[in-house]
Order: C-alpha cells, then structure tokens, then sequence
C-alpha cells in the first residue's frame, strides 16, 4: 500500500506537480508553495495538516497512505496537460 502511494506521489511529480507546502519542524519553517490557485494555504504545522493531510502531493498525512487521494482541480488539470499523458 505504501509503495502504491509512493508511486503516485512520485510520478506526480515527473509530471508537474509540486508539494503544496514543505514545514520543517526543527526549524520552524514553512515553505515551498506550489504555484496553483486552489491549492490551500497554510502557516503552521497544525494548520498544514488540517488542510492538506490528505493530498496526495503534501509530503505528510493525516489520513494515512490509503487515504491521501486527494488532488485540487488544478493540480489535476497539470497532469492532464502533462505531455506524457497525451
């Protein structure tokens, strides 16, 4: 199961995709926003997690690899115009 998660999340991002957002703990930093309009924002750990957790592109979860499905219609139009699935 987790190397199916692996896979997709990996391959995403082959083809366009980019984490959301990156927070580093030990630093207390967030950064690394993708540049897609309806992907959620977020400023703390806490918050990136309530909102992102199950998207399969956030490097995270909260809802368990069987469940981080999640994409926006954006980032599915991104690998919709991925050359590769053409």
């Amino acid at each position: 199961l987790m190397m199916g998660y692996t896979m997709a999340h990996e391959s995403s991002h082959y083809l366009g995709l980019a984490h959301p957002s990156i927070y580093v703990v030990s630093m207390d930093l967030l950064w690394g926003w993708d540049d897609l309009e309806d992907t959620p924002e977020c400023e703390t750990q806490a918050d990136c997690m309530d909102v992102l957790g199950c998207n399969l592109m956030f490097q995270d979860n909260s809802c368990g690899p069987q469940d981080q499905t999640e994409l926006t219609v954006q980032q599915v139009q991104v690998l919709k115009n991925a050359l590769l699935t053409r």
